[in-house]
């Protein structure tokens, strides 16, 4: 944290920043993601948020106290079967709170997390809407690439897959 801090100070960009929240798009490595249906409600019925909570709480493999769950609607069946399938993202409360620590020694309030995934979607569903097609994002990364389909501006599949360092370059050395 204090190296961004002092990395934002060397390129001016300091002003304001206690006052500001950053966003840190979380890696899939860190998070656990679960699709989850949950029949009989709509994408805006007010019970959708504590219903999604509860059924991720259910399948976590992680502690569900003080983990972070959010949570994008990827699907709104409308009558005669209404129901809300979403891909839901958990991030352990360990790591979430490594996140706020890191934030705030570089300067900022609490952080927004983001999956990774997710941040990219944003950025392509205007074009992925405009396309009329399917679009494919790929997220390349230092340790994993992931990858993701666009279907009407809406996020419809994410893939992600480790990969090795690539080893160092002896003649670099030389």
């Amino acid at each position: 944290g204090e190296w961004i801090a002092g990395e934002l100070d060397a390129a001016r960009l300091s002003p304001g920043r206690a006052a500001g929240v950053v966003t840190v798009a979380v890696p899939r490595a860190h998070l656990v993601l679960k699709r989850v249906t949950i029949p009989a409600l709509r994408e805006s019925s007010p019970d959708l948020i504590p219903a999604v909570r509860l059924a991720v709480a259910r399948q976590l493999s992680i502690s569900a106290e003080g983990a972070v769950v959010d949570f994008i609607v990827l699907s709104d069946d409308g009558p005669p079967t209404p129901g809300v399938t979403v891909l839901a993202a958990a991030l352990p409360a360990e790591r979430a709170r490594w996140y706020k620590e890191l934030a705030s020694a570089a300067g900022f309030k609490a952080p927004r997390l983001v999956p990774r995934a997710c941040a990219l979607a944003a950025l392509l569903a205007e074009p992925a809407e405009r396309a009329g097609a399917p679009l494919v994002g790929v997220l390349p990364g230092p340790g994993s690439v992931e990858v993701l389909v666009m279907e009407g501006g809406r996020l419809a599949s994410v893939r992600a897959a480790d990969h090795p360092a690539p080893a160092p370059d002896a003649s670099a050395e030389a």
